[in-house]
């Protein structure tokens, strides 16, 4: 697992590739949030969390539709991780 997640690939700035894992970063005001996921058709995506140990899963049915995935990584960002990152400071 350890080797999975590890950088093997630059994708584009702030973000590698793992082995079958998208090795991302967001930022939720000043901190930064590691995460590895994976990404599917429609904007579906699976986001693991190890400093929150949590693993968030969006499914959405935006087949064939243009920006899904920045809107999943936006409900990340806006919804999810400001309520978890408050919850592992605690």
């Amino acid at each position: 697992m350890k080797r999975s997640i590890a950088p093997h690939a630059n994708a584009r700035e702030d973000i590698d590739y793992g082995y079958l894992w998208r090795l991302q970063p967001f930022k939720v005001g000043e901190r930064k949030v590691p995460t590895f996921g994976m990404s599917g058709m429609g904007g579906n995506k699976v986001f693991v969390l190890p400093e929150q140990g949590a693993v968030v899963v969006i499914t959405t049915t935006n087949f064939q539709m243009r920006g899904t995935h920045p809107n999943s990584d936006k409900l990340l960002t806006t919804h999810i991780l400001p309520v978890l990152i408050g919850a592992s400071s605690r």
